[in-house]
């Protein structure tokens, strides 16, 4: 087997495992290089998943989010040296490398006579091998094109909605129930491109359109630049009293350029007919259009869009209308008593979940989903799959949930809706580079929808979960842009919050004005919609740009005003983040033990309704138990945030949990397991690659290395996390740097360079302003200053820390400030009171777990005259 292969303009080393192109190294991992390897070496053929994994991995037990994040990684590196895409997904199976591959450096064959008929033999398999290729390549090329130009013939048909002229408003909930089976039976067979019901709805709210009156020109230019479609169908209907119920339905199909009534159709039936009125009409409309629809119709599709027994329509019908007006508490209710009346029903099932999700009730969405899966199996495929990924997206299976919606992309034949779906299910998953391929294969494929708001807006969303803020501020604004002229409200207000936090995070403090400002403008047009839960969702994001602009008075007064907001609109299940938020900023502010009430709260609240901020707020609530002294509680949690978030596949919450785990065994004592543990955050960070997640990460194994003695490497890092940290904007990163820099100085002896960069720090962040890091930057310059003998400023600042300790419940800080102050008085002479201090707070310690207390007051014991202590 060859060492070295070629394809493209890559060259690919086994023996320096090295990639170049043209020359130049292109940057992986090992476990990125041993992956691109196996599938170099095996081009063409399907690679499994578990084949896959036995081979880069061995008998490690991972994850199957391993190996995608693993494979989104060597696509990264090879999409940014050619366009030509070489890893092709084989949806629920694995992976095959894709294009020619050539073994360098392999013996060619002797022409013995032997052996020339073998030769030849390879020669032409090659050949007819490549010719096959091409012809392959040919007929994929002209299937996509053919593809292309049938959707660019194929009408574009929304419809609307109908206006009722039933005496008292009786039979209210027909409207919704006539546009749901309108919809799906012109939809069927993808002759024509139907507008789905929720993008209309959507429509419907952002542009104010009622059912009131017949559509002018410019309601129907509105809908033609929302939508994108050539025809609407639009009417109204009369249910009359009687035993019977005779039901008239009346239906105009319009053209939205020139206003064109193509045709007017009237049909005449009973209330209990609706299914049969509704595909008589779909029937006509389908001629209109050209699109006759032959022996099969659509009457199938048209019953699986609404229950078989009336009551159960009404019941779903009232509910789905509710919920696209984003009543979603009315819309459980309907959609309970739905599904209670028709259990077999998927889509009713899916609507209650969708209900439920919006009011943050995941465990009942969960709940809900999972029986729309069981409902589905006799649906049709696409059916099938969307319900089995919307399950999976709320039960936090994300991958797996993407992998169903990459089905349904593939089985429409890549639909733009699909795509959009498809995008957003994966920016869910944290694949948020795969999601950007996505999206722009999505440019690629629709270029008359490539200036739809929504595409932007998602690339946006995908840069945001990337902390791309200079790409995400470029995204935002085209949304923003493109969402103006398409009269996009929600899109513009969404576009208006990513710009405002992507200015702040990639400035300054002079720039939060600016960005205020653009969040201001969110909140007037969200208020102007009256939809609550979009105005809730900008209150929260003004809460955290208030907190960024280091307005936390303000900040507090926003996440009020949207827990009001949730708690009038029902959805108890999604104050958990804005408690969340609360609590931060009471943590900010130093005061531990009103942080830790408000985040308990918050996790409590996830845990009584099942939403999936559980792996978010667990391991800092964990942190606070550390802080407050109880370690083994800390332990627990934040051991159990890391799994959960390592099961869900979510690695960024994964090394934030596994970023506390260093402190845990610090205090506990263990210096050789808390530096183990930050150089295992440090390869994850540099795995995910965030730039800021990697300065943390250096200067967190800077501080553990300098307190374990290895002052040399922890001072190759932290000049690592200083110099990363001055490319960002945030000064708490700063000074930590600073801080663990001055530590690795004092432990190597530069007790000069030292004070130098740990006086910065404290001028930076004095305590208890962002605690966890301000009581580092205090206890860095208070070693400082004994090790350099000013004891009088070195009193003073443990004076001073000591009391925002104790103030703000730190319990870490204050055992570190009595250690301190032990060591002060050894400093001084004073042997007697250093060992009454360090003796009853390395009893109080091992009380209370702190090995590393206990450890040092030892120190300070041993070196003062008198009679060993023992225990």
């Amino acid at each position: 087997m060859s060492d070295r292969y070629r394809f493209g303009p890559f060259e690919l080393d086994a023996s320096e495992h090295s990639l170049q192109v043209e020359g130049r190294p292109v940057a992986l991992t090992k476990r990125a290089f041993d992956t691109l390897l196996y599938l170099v070496r095996h081009p063409g053929r399907l690679v499994t998943r578990d084949e896959l994994i036995a081979a880069v991995w061995g008998d490690t037990i991972v994850e199957e989010g391993n190996l995608h994040w693993t494979i989104s990684a060597v696509r990264k590196a090879l999409a940014q040296e050619s366009e030509e895409s070489r890893i092709e997904t084989v949806r629920g199976l694995g992976y095959r490398f894709l294009g020619p591959v050539e073994a360098v450096g392999e013996a060619p064959a002797k022409a013995t006579p032997e052996s020339a008929l073998p030769h030849r033999r390879s020669r032409w398999w090659l050949a007819t091998g490549l010719a096959a290729l091409l012809i392959a390549g040919l007929i994929w090329t002209l299937v996509g094109w053919l593809d292309s130009a049938v959707a660019s013939r194929t009408p574009r048909v929304a419809v609307i909605g109908f206006r009722n002229l039933s005496p008292g408003g009786a039979g209210e909930w027909m409207g919704t129930a006539l546009t749901e089976m309108l919809t799906a039976d012109l939809g069927h067979g993808g002759s024509l491109r139907l507008v789905s019901s929720d993008d209309v709805a959507s429509m419907r709210r952002d542009l104010g359109l009622g059912m009131a009156g017949a559509l002018g020109p410019a309601e129907l230019d509105q809908i033609r630049r929302r939508l994108g479609s050539e025809w609407v169908v639009t009417g109204s209907y009369l249910l009359l009293e009687g035993q019977d119920q005779p039901l008239r339905v009346d239906v105009l199909l319009r053209h939205t350029g020139t206003g064109e009534t193509r045709i007017a159709v009237t049909r005449r039936g009973r209330q209990k007919d609706l299914f049969t009125l509704a595909d008589s009409l779909a029937g006509e409309l389908r001629q209109a259009l050209g699109k006759p629809a032959g022996q099969e119709t659509g009457q199938a599709e048209a019953r699986s869009a609404m229950p078989a027994s009336l009551e159960a329509q009404r019941l779903y019908a009232e509910g789905l209308e509710r919920l696209q007006r984003r009543d979603a508490l009315s819309a459980s209710g309907r959609l309970e008593a739905a599904v209670a009346a028709d259990p077999t029903f998927s889509p009713g099932w899916l609507a209650l979940a969708r209900s439920c999700e919006l009011l943050g009730f995941e465990r009942r969405a969960e709940d809900a989903a999972l029986k729309a899966v069981q409902a589905s199996s006799g649906l049709p495929e696409r059916q099938r799959l969307e319900a089995e990924a919307t399950y999976l997206r709320i039960a936090r299976r994300r991958p797996e949930a993407t992998d169903r919606m990459r089905r349904v992309y593939e089985l429409s034949h890549h639909a733009f809706q699909d795509g959009l779906t498809l995008g957003e299910t994966q920016i869910r998953a944290g694949q948020n580079r795969e999601a950007l391929a996505t999206l722009a294969e999505i440019r690629r494929e629709h270029p008359a929808e490539s200036g739809d708001a929504r595409l932007a807006m998602l690339e946006a969303d995908a840069y945001s979960g990337l902390e791309d803020f200079r790409n995400g501020a470029a995204a935002s604004g085209r949304a923003l842009a493109a969402a103006q002229r398409q009269g996009m409200v929600q899109v513009e207000v969404r576009a208006l919050h990513h710009l405002a936090i992507a200015r702040i995070r990639s400035g300054s403090l002079a720039d939060c004005p600016g960005a205020l400002d653009q969040i201001a403008q969110a909140r007037a047009k969200a208020e102007a919609t009256g939809d609550r839960f979009l105005l809730a969702g900008v209150l929260q994001d003004l809460g955290v740009a208030l907190a960024d602009c280091e307005q936390r008075a303000r900040s507090e007064q926003a996440d009020r005003e949207a827990i009001d907001l949730y708690r009038e609109i029902g959805a108890q299940g999604r104050l958990a983040p804005l408690l969340y938020n609360l609590g931060s900023s009471r943590l900010n502010e130093g005061d531990l033990l009103g942080a830790d009430r408000l985040m308990r709260e918050a996790l409590e609240t996830c845990e009584a309704y099942g939403t999936l901020c559980h792996e978010r707020f667990l391991h800092p609530v964990g942190a606070n138990r550390l802080h407050r002294g109880e370690l083994a509680e800390a332990r627990r949690m934040i051991e159990e945030s890391l799994q959960r978030n390592l099961q869900s596949g979510n690695r960024y919450r994964a090394a934030e949990a596994r970023s506390f785990l260093p402190d845990v065994a610090f205090w506990s004592g263990d210096l050789a397991q808390a530096v183990e543990h930050a150089r295992q955050v440090l390869a994850l960070r540099q795995e995910i690659g965030n730039p800021r997640g990697v300065a943390w990460a250096h200067s967190d194994l800077a501080t553990w290395l300098a307190e374990a003695g290895h002052g040399a490497e922890a001072l190759e890092h932290g000049r690592q996390a200083v110099a990363l940290a001055s490319k960002q904007g945030e000064i708490s990163l700063q000074a930590c740097s600073r801080a663990s820099l001055s530590l690795a100085e004092l432990a190597t002896g530069d007790l000069a360079s030292a004070d130098r960069e740990s006086a910065r720090a404290l001028a930076l962040l004095p305590p208890p302003h962002k605690p966890f890091c301000s009581f580092l930057v205090w206890r860095a310059r208070v070693q400082v200053l004994l090790a350099r003998g000013e004891l009088d400023a070195a009193g003073a600042l443990i004076d001073t820390g000591l009391e925002l300790a104790r103030r703000g419940g730190f319990v870490t800080y204050e055992l570190q400030g009595r250690l301190f102050q032990a060591e002060l008085a050894l400093a001084r002479g004073r042997f007697g009171e250093a060992r009454q201090l360090a003796t009853e707070l390395a009893a109080e310690a091992r009380a209370k777990g702190f090995g590393i207390i206990a450890q040092r007051c030892g120190r300070v014991i041993a070196k003062t005259p008198g009679p060993v202590v023992r225990g």
